[in-house]
Formats: structure tokens, C-alpha cells, sequence
């Protein structure tokens, strides 16, 4: 099995008590089978201790229950695990193990990346410098039906790989009269080309039309085509209503539990702040993480598009954040991650909401407007 990870990986160490927040509160940490059949026969106090604590969530899966201040019940005073302290590596979870990082296999290939919801991870992503390259290694592990060589895989490999360069293209030219963007720049013309290679893509997979998808690949990595598309982009742009009212109207269907970042919510719909970059490297770094982290995900339920939406809402809604608080954006879009990436219901609500309501490119590139 080849593992791929993004060059900032192997770059992560957690740090422990000098972290500003800790990964162990306001989530039901869910018990993986191996680790139940572990606590289940551990002797002593400590056994009956983890037994004790242990919950069934809402799928009646077991769960490490949570104290009333929200924190899990092994986190002691100095933001440590008793689990890890008294009977050292390997004694958790798995997902405590392995915590950032996250993945995705497909047949022999798995990749690895590492969630913005811790806040190192946020910061690191947002200084990383220069385009994302590629760690790759073997290791020996086989699957039965290996995903990676289908022709659907390859062919949203290699339009990803095209995403990704149309984000970090650094000459991206501004179409007269104005650019999309605000600030000048070329990041909403990125955002806007987005939206429409999500929508082609879309429309070839669901004609499971691979010859066009094979084609989307050269146009998306054809300067001309793109220069094409931008000059038809400006000429229909015509007249828009910000996006932002949706915005603001689909978190009042969300649930949150981090009061700090539901403060800062709050704080921002009062000021209604305009989409604005200020730091173009840092939001591109952002795209590229989500790209990486949502766009072959796609292989396995044939909805690029939502997830493409899903990324430009997240940018504008971290960026409103960033335009209508005092909050630096590293903190901003750790606890955008934890709150929307890692809640299934709430990312489930903004899923059907993208593919039932903003179905519509042109809408939502005026919206960008």
C-alpha cells in the first residue's frame, strides 16, 4: 500500500501543555472495538475506573462520557491523559492515538493529512510557504479490490492535482473592467473558476461521461481555456446579492457546543462585515487543505459539487469572522473546524443544503461578487 501524506505531516508534534486549547473537551470520544475488548478485561482501579466512564452515544456506540464542564473524564488538571500516564503508549483509543491526523483509503492507496481542528495544525497550515508537495512511502498492507486503479479515481486524482494549481497559480490574471476580488487580487477569480470546475465535473459524472472529465483535466491546465472562461465569467456577471444572508441564515440551523465560538458568531453578524482578503496566501493554504481533505471523497458518493460549495462557505464565513471579531485566524478556523468539520449533523445539514440551494454557479459567483 503506497501512504501519501502533505509535506507538512511529518512535521507535527503535539505540544502538550503549552496548547491553548485541548482536544479532549466537548467531544464524545467514541471506543474503537480493539480498545473496548481492552477496557473491558483491565483489572484494578484503573479498569474500573475507564468501565465506569464509559457511555453509549446516540448510535448506541460506546463513548468516553464527558464531565459536566464538558471535558473528558481522564483529562487531569495539568490538560494530560490518566489513560496515557499510568499505562503508557498505545492504552487509548484509537482515535486518541492517532489524533490530528486523519485519512482516507482507496483500494491500495491511503491518504493521510492532519485536521486544522487542533490549534497547531490550523497554524501550520496557514504559514505553510510555497506550493503543497508530497511525502509518499510503501508499506505492507493489501487490500482485495484496489479503488486507486479505476479510471473514475485517476481521473478525480489528476482534476484535484489541476484544483490545487488553479488555487496556488500565483499569475492568474485580474480581467478588466474590475476583478471579482476585493482586495484587487486574483482570489476571487479563483474561487469563482472553482465553482465552475465543480460544476462541469459534476455534470460528467453524472453522465459517468469519463472522456469528459479526461477533457475538464487539459482545459483546467490550459491557460488560454482559463483566460476564456474568466473574460465569460466578467461579461455575465451582471447584478448579485451577497451570499452572506444565507450564510448567517444556515448557522442559525447549526448546533454548536463551544461557547466561545458561538460568541464570535454573534459578534459577527452584528457587524455583517464584507467579504474582504487581506492575506491571500493564508485563505489559498485553506482552499488547499479542504481540497485535499474533501475532493476525493467524491469517488464514493458522486457529489463533487456540494463539497466544492462547501469550501467557498467556509471561506467566507471564516473570513467574515476574521473581518468582524478581534480573533486571530488561526483560532478562527481551528474552532471552525472542530464546530462544522467534526460534527456530522451539521456537516450533513450544509450537504443537502448546497445540492437542494446554492445548485446554482452563477448565483453563488455573484454572491462572491
Amino acid at each position: 500500500m503506497l501512504v501519501r501524506v502533505p509535506d507538512y505531516y511529518s512535521d507535527f508534534s503535539c505540544v502538550g501543555t503549552d496548547c491553548i486549547d485541548t482536544c479532549c473537551k466537548d467531544w464524545m470520544i467514541e471506543i474503537d472495538d480493539e480498545a473496548y475488548e481492552r477496557f473491558k478485561a483491565l483489572e484494578g482501579d484503573i479498569g474500573a475506573q475507564i468501565r465506569k466512564n464509559i457511555v453509549l452515544n446516540s448510535e448506541n456506540k460506546p463513548c468516553i462520557a464527558l464531565n459536566e464542564d464538558g471535558y473528558c473524564s481522564f483529562l487531569n488538571e495539568k490538560k494530560l491523559c490518566e489513560l496515557y500516564i499510568k499505562l503508557g503508549p498505545g492504552s487509548q483509543c484509537s482515535l486518541c492515538d492517532n489524533f490530528p491526523r486523519i485519512g482516507d483509503e482507496y483500494g491500495n492507496i491511503r491518504e493521510l493529512s492532519l485536521s486544522a481542528a487542533c490549534p497547531r495544525v490550523a497554524d501550520m497550515i496557514l504559514n505553510h510557504n510555497g506550493h503543497i508537495a508530497f511525502d509518499e512511502w510503501e508499506i505492507d498492507e493489501k487490500t482485495d479490490f484496489d479503488l486507486s486503479k479505476s479510471d473514475a479515481y485517476m481521473l478525480l486524482h489528476d482534476l484535484r492535482e489541476c484544483a490545487i494549481l488553479l488555487v496556488e497559480n500565483d499569475e492568474l490574471p485580474s480581467i478588466p473592467p474590475k476583478s471579482l476580488s476585493s482586495d484587487g487580487g486574483s482570489f476571487g477569480e479563483k474561487m469563482s473558476l472553482l465553482v465552475v470546475m465543480a460544476a462541469q465535473i459534476q455534470n460528467a459524472m453524472d453522465n459517468n461521461n469519463l472522456s469528459e472529465m479526461e477533457k475538464l483535466i487539459y482545459d483546467f491546465s490550459d491557460k488560454k481555456y482559463i483566460n476564456k472562461l474568466l473574460n465569460c465569467i466578467i461579461s455575465d456577471l451582471g447584478s448579485g446579492n451577497s451570499l452572506m444572508e444565507d450564510v448567517y441564515q444556515m448557522l442559525e440551523k447549526l448546533d454548536f457546543s463551544n461557547v466561545h465560538f458561538t460568541d464570535l458568531i454573534q459578534e459577527t453578524y452584528k457587524k455583517k462585515p464584507v467579504f474582504d482578503i487581506s492575506d491571500m496566501n493564508e485563505y489559498e493554504n485553506m482552499i488547499v487543505y479542504m481540497l485535499l481533505r474533501y475532493f476525493m471523497k467524491a469517488i464514493f458518493d458522486g457529489d463533487i459539487y456540494s463539497k466544492i460549495v462547501f469550501i467557498i462557505f467556509s471561506i467566507m464565513l471564516i473570513n467574515s469572522m476574521e473581518n468582524g471579531t478581534k480573533a486571530p485566524l488561526y483560532e478562527i478556523f481551528y474552532l471552525y473546524s472542530r464546530e462544522i468539520e467534526h460534527c456530522e449533523e451539521n456537516m450533513a445539514y450544509l450537504s443537502d443544503f448546497f445540492y437542494e440551494e446554492w445548485n446554482n454557479p452563477q448565483k453563488i459567483i455573484k454572491g462572491i461578487c
